[in-house]
């Protein structure tokens, strides 16, 4: 799971390395934030944080309910 925004300075770096893991079959979830700065999940008011929590949480649910 990658997750930026799209003013972060590390988008192009973090849609390149979801390519390459991709490529590489590997199971991959981008999450990009229109509007967004690098590191934004760090503010839980934002509604763009609350969305990116949700998606990890559904993430790491699906993937230990498969264990």
């Amino acid at each position: 799971m990658i997750i930026t925004g799209t003013r972060a300075t590390d988008l192009s770096p973090a849609v390149y390395t979801n390519s390459q893991l991709i490529n590489s079959g590997i199971e991959t979830r981008l999450i990009v934030a229109e509007g967004m700065s690098h590191c934004y999940i760090i503010r839980p008011q934002f509604q763009e944080s609350k969305d990116a929590y949700r998606a990890i949480t559904a993430f790491f649910q699906e993937k230990l309910a498969g264990r």
